[in-house]
């Protein structure tokens, strides 16, 4: 897969899972913010990129070096 095409099929889950969340449940946090709770913090920083102000994100692994398939 290149580089190219990695980057907006990510983009593409990413706006999905957005979408999906704002549909669901009311996740509003107290600021008005889409709250956001991604499994590793690449995630949540795009979530962060394409939410801007609107989402507030936490990321469950926030270390870069933690192995997330250890994760229990």
């Amino acid at each position: 897969m290149t580089a190219v095409r990695r980057v907006t099929v990510t983009a593409l889950i990413a706006t999905a899972a957005l979408t999906s969340a704002a549909c669901a449940s009311p996740s509003i946090g107290a600021a008005g913010q889409l709250r956001v709770v991604a499994a590793e913090n690449f995630y949540g920083d795009l979530a962060a990129q394409l939410g801007g102000q609107h989402v507030q994100v936490t990321s469950v692994l926030s270390s870069p070096d933690a192995d997330p398939h250890l994760l229990e």
